[in-house]
């Protein structure tokens, strides 16, 4: 028995201390194996972080090509609006002071009948060859608005104007024409000046100026102002005039010109206000600044229309859907 016991005990003894080993081992497979994974974690977050950034790089460099090709669009559209107001200016240069005979022998002129009754000067011979001369370098010629005169040679007393309607205002890139006409006692009195493009006398296209197609400015006598406002022989001019109209009436908010509404000016009532006068003359300007000079082009300013038009069709086209989107009274008067 005891010699049984012995064996026993020693079995016991070898199976335990094998026991132990192969749970060492176990335990250092098991380590590795844990390492091994550890390693993968950290090689796949590797990647991962290399995949992001290289998407990152190439979804800059996709941004960087848009941006270069915005910018190339935007490079080109500037070129090609400076070519066209460059060709606007060089083409129009040559007709921005002409000569037409017998622009007072036509009864649609409005002083038709003061012409034979005056007896011209040569204190206003003198004057207006003086003034004439130096217009025809001096009439404002930009691609948001220019002047244009034509003089009868036959008598330069008689003469008319086409101004083109000044950009972001209710006038833009309309065309407005004026009869003007010096009389006997100018320069010691204004010209006389009158708007011709008035819808066959159904439009008021400003509070200066009325469906009748009178023009009220200081400078001309028709309206009260300062002593410095009005007509003065020594030092105004007609060029003074229709710089005057270019900028004083043909304005972005015309409702303010109504002396009573200037109180108004900056208020939300004013704004409205405005805002509707002016969803009223654009139409306006379209049918007769627009369409109706295209039509029936006013006789000598025939090639100023048609290169004006013709250069700024592509502006005119935008303005006319920006103006079609304002039109919040009026859905359809523009179409």
């Amino acid at each position: 028995l005891e010699l049984v016991e012995k064996t026993n005990s020693n079995a016991m003894n070898t199976l335990q201390l094998v026991a132990q080993s192969k749970s060492k081992e176990d335990i250092l497979q098991q380590t590795f194996a844990e390492d091994v994974e550890q390693t993968l974690k950290l090689m796949k977050r590797a990647e991962r972080k290399h995949t992001r950034r290289t998407s990152i790089s190439l979804s800059d460099s996709s941004n960087d090509d848009n941006g270069k090709k915005k910018a190339k669009k935007v490079s080109k559209k500037v070129k090609e609006a400076d070519r066209l107001r460059t060709e606007y200016q060089t083409q129009l240069e040559p007709h921005q002071y002409g000569e037409v005979k017998g622009i007072g022998n036509d009864k649609a002129y409005k002083y038709y009948d003061k012409i034979g009754m005056a007896n011209v000067s040569k204190e206003t011979t003198h004057r207006l060859i003086t003034e004439l001369s130096s217009m025809a370098t001096n009439l404002p010629l930009h691609w948001n608005s220019s002047v244009f005169i034509n003089v009868d040679p036959t008598n330069i007393c008689v003469m008319q104007a086409l101004i083109t309607g000044p950009a972001k205002t209710p006038y833009a890139n309309g065309c407005f024409l004026f009869d003007v006409y010096c009389g006997p006692r100018y320069p010691q009195g204004p010209p006389l000046v009158n708007l011709q493009t008035t819808g066959y006398g159904r439009v008021r296209f400003n509070p200066n100026l009325y469906k009748c197609g009178k023009v009220c400015l200081s400078l001309l006598g028709t309206w009260k102002g300062a002593q410095n406002e009005q007509w003065n022989p020594e030092t105004s001019t007609l060029l003074q005039v229709f710089v005057s109209i270019q900028a004083l009436i043909f304005v972005e908010h015309p409702y303010f010109n109504e002396p009573s509404y200037e109180r108004w000016i900056g208020t939300p009532m004013g704004w409205v206000s405005s805002r509707a006068y002016n969803e009223n003359i654009k139409p306006e300007t379209v049918r007769y600044g627009m369409v109706d000079m295209l039509r029936k082009p006013p006789l000598g300013f025939e090639e100023i229309i048609r290169t004006h038009f013709t250069l700024k069709k592509k502006e005119i086209l935008q303005q006319m859907t920006k103006w079609e989107r304002e039109q919040v009274h009026k859905k359809n008067s523009l179409r």
